[in-house]
């Protein structure tokens, strides 16, 4: 038995470091630019049936692809992908169910689509809020079981668990050490920008009035945009977060 593991052993190359980091940035990459192209294709979909318009969509795909956060952090695939998820459920939003999964999913791979649901949940009030809303809360389940599956793989689950919950990138009472706008202003003026965010954001369920699409979109773009002012991890660099929605 260990002669024929000592001959395996030899008969194996052992595995190089690089090359197999050099795979995993290529995949990462490819899959980021794969998102990219999803938020494009979104937005040009969005203008040609929504506004009726072919123009209008590649006029929004095109802002899209000049913006210089595009190519700027362009294998951050944890942020182009709910971003995609996002336009798409923009793009679906006369179907409360496909835009529920569509959003729940973007929840489940990162917090900030997590936000829209009191905007969301506001437009479609008396015509479909619960349908969307079992279908985002589902989405969002699976997504995450997906999400932590390959943390554990990876070997960041549950020891990373710890990490996160004690960060303070998300918590204003907490001296954050991350570079971002607070590491030039005092950390404490942090939390009350945050309660007015969290006074917002607990608003957005009966006011303003949503009454259309347009109104969802432009809301959800305050929420996603209002995150950079507290948010203590590169606050205000985020703009993927909020781009397609601003554009739209």
């Amino acid at each position: 038995k260990e002669g024929a593991t000592a001959v395996v052993a030899q008969a194996e190359p052992p595995a190089d470091p690089a090359a197999t980091e050099e795979v995993r940035s290529w995949v990462e990459r490819s899959l980021a630019m794969a998102g990219h192209l999803a938020v494009v294709l979104g937005l040009l979909f969005i203008g040609s049936k929504h506004f009726r318009d072919l123009e209008t969509g590649v006029a929004m795909g095109t802002l899209y692809l000049l913006l210089p956060y595009t190519a700027y952090h362009i294998a951050q695939l944890h942020h182009v992908l709910p971003a995609a998820l996002t336009v798409w459920a923009v793009f679906a939003y006369r179907q409360p169910r496909l835009s529920g999964w569509l959003l729940g999913l973007a929840a489940g791979g990162a917090f900030f689509p997590v936000l829209l649901l009191p905007v969301w949940m506001h437009f479609y009030w008396k015509r479909g809020a619960w349908q969307f809303a079992s279908r985002f809360v589902l989405a969002a389940a699976v997504s995450l079981g997906v999400t932590l599956l390959v943390l554990w793989t990876a070997g960041v689950f549950p020891g990373g668990l710890g990490r996160v919950l004690h960060s303070a990138d998300w918590q204003p009472w907490i001296k954050p050490s991350a570079e971002s706008v607070w590491q030039g202003v005092h950390w404490a003026y942090r939390l009350p920008v945050f309660i007015v965010y969290a006074a917002l954001l607990a608003t957005t369920f009966f006011w303003p009035p949503v009454r259309t699409v347009g109104h969802a979109v432009a809301l959800s773009a305050a929420v996603l945009i209002g995150v950079q002012f507290w948010y203590a991890d590169r606050g205000g660099l985020y703009v993927l977060w909020y781009a397609p929605l601003l554009l739209v």
